[in-house]
């Protein structure tokens, strides 16, 4: 056995003379401990320093009064590079001397994940049940049970949130005595709050399906003021095609009652209708009540539209329906009219399908000189909407004369698109090929539209 004192006074004749060389093996399983334990303590100062370093960001949630933990991506990304480190440390066979060293750090680490993990789920469920369950009077009455159960969570959670916005290191806010157990407690009344809620929610959605198409958050809005249907007015352009608001009558003060007497698109095209509607009740059924009435209403004004077509003179006629009626009325006459000309044509008449080729032409030049005057912006939209469905139309016509087509039942015409209003039952029919549907009289303003081709007939007759 050879012994040396590793001082200042130990020279390199002192280390030949150990005659180290006669024990290699010891000496290299030694140097190399020793190196490990280097480069393992480097790492463990290197973690302790980046943890010493990291701070948890906080900032105000609304007027709430609450402080909120800023998604810590530092956290996060220090966690997955100091995790993954340490486990590699514990596969090292050099890790004795540090092993508790390497323990205690997974364990804190784990546990800071841990927290800070629960802590951003309660935070973000918090975050959007507390305008729901605190600032809805309605939803409080419906889920009284789970308004309680959320007034315990937000207790608990505007606790603790007022004593981590003083802890800025991420070990200390996650060692917090109880934090976790709170945290996991809160997720827990939130889960069963966020369900019940959900289940609400269906509830009203199956009673009005058009809430399916509406972001939870607004829905929530249009529930919490359905007691007063003009402050629902924002929301109308998102369940309905084109309706932007509802005008409702004014009482003696000018403060707007629930009694409707019209609908204005978003592109300010307005439609009265020939009837008040009294919007009363739960906001999904007097909603519901609301776009029936105003399907019913573009569908009067329709029927009107369509008998007065060859009553008034057509410069007056234009002027007189919105553009929805307008338009579907055009559709109707012209189906209508080509059917005649057909009958016509069986009957002997030659010229026939020619002669409404004209008074289609005829049409066209007098919404051509329309638009070429002086409009207003609305009425320009819509003339210029006539233009590009009577273009087409005088194609067809044109198509149907060049192939000689001589009876309705002509897959030439039957391919076509064609509108009709049939007496019996009251109500404007679409057929295309043996295909029959119902109108819908969904209200869609007066909004343009493109120029219809080949294969916009070819997506008809697929779709359809």
């Amino acid at each position: 056995e050879t012994t040396f004192n590793m001082d200042d006074k130990f020279v390199l004749e002192h280390l030949l003379a150990a005659n180290l060389y006669k024990f290699a093996d010891p000496v290299s399983e030694i140097t190399e401990q020793a190196r490990q334990e280097v480069k393992i303590d480097l790492a463990l100062t290197k973690i302790e320093n980046t943890w010493g370093n990291l701070v948890l960001e906080y900032e105000p949630f609304r007027q709430t009064g609450v402080s909120t933990l800023i998604m810590p991506g530092e956290v996060y990304e220090a966690l997955d590079d100091n995790e993954s480190q340490l486990q590699n440390m514990m596969g090292n066979r050099f890790m004795h001397f540090f092993e508790l060293q390497i323990t205690d750090w997974k364990n804190k680490l784990a546990k800071t994940r841990s927290v800070i993990d629960i802590w951003m789920e309660v935070q973000r469920a918090w975050c959007s049940l507390e305008s729901i369950f605190l600032g809805s009077e309605d939803i409080r009455e419906q889920l009284p049970e789970d308004a309680k159960r959320f007034d315990q969570v937000d207790s608990d959670f505007r606790e603790q949130m007022n004593v981590a916005k003083e802890q800025s290191s991420p070990i200390e806010a996650a060692m917090q005595d109880g934090r976790e157990e709170v945290f996991n407690k809160c997720q827990a009344s939130l889960d069963l709050c966020q369900k019940s809620l959900s289940e609400y929610l269906e509830v009203k959605k199956k009673k009005f399906p058009r809430f399916y198409f509406v972001a939870p958050a607004d829905l929530i809005d249009i529930l919490s003021k359905g007691r007063y249907p003009p402050a629902v007015q924002e929301h109308f352009s998102k369940f309905t095609d084109n309706t932007g608001r509802i005008d409702f009558i004014k009482d003696d003060e000018g403060k707007e009652t629930g009694v409707c007497r019209g609908m204005t698109s978003t592109d300010n095209e307005y439609v009265p209708f020939s009837t008040e509607y009294s919007c009363e009740g739960a906001v999904e059924d007097w909603l519901y009540g609301l776009m029936e009435h105003s399907c019913q209403e573009v569908r009067l004004s329709l029927k009107e539209a369509i008998n007065t077509f060859v009553e008034l003179p057509r410069n007056e006629w234009l002027y007189k329906y919105p553009a929805q009626m307008s338009l579907t009325t055009g559709q109707v006459w012209w189906t209508t009219e080509v059917n005649s000309a057909f009958e016509r044509l069986e009957q002997g008449n030659e010229n026939a399908l020619k002669d409404y080729l004209q008074t289609v032409i005829g049409g066209l030049k007098t919404l051509v000189d329309l638009v070429l005057g002086k409009l207003s912006k609305g009425d320009r939209i819509k003339f210029i909407t006539l233009i590009t469905v009577e273009v087409h139309a005088r194609d067809i016509v044109q198509r149907l004369i060049t192939q000689r087509v001589d009876n309705a039942g002509a897959f030439a015409w039957q391919s076509q698109l064609k509108y009709r209003w049939d007496d019996d039952s009251d109500n404007c029919l679409i057929n295309i090929a043996d295909a029959e549907m119902n109108y819908c009289y969904e209200y869609v303003g007066n909004t343009g539209r493109l120029v219809i081709t080949a294969l916009t007939d070819r997506c008809y007759i697929t779709l359809t």
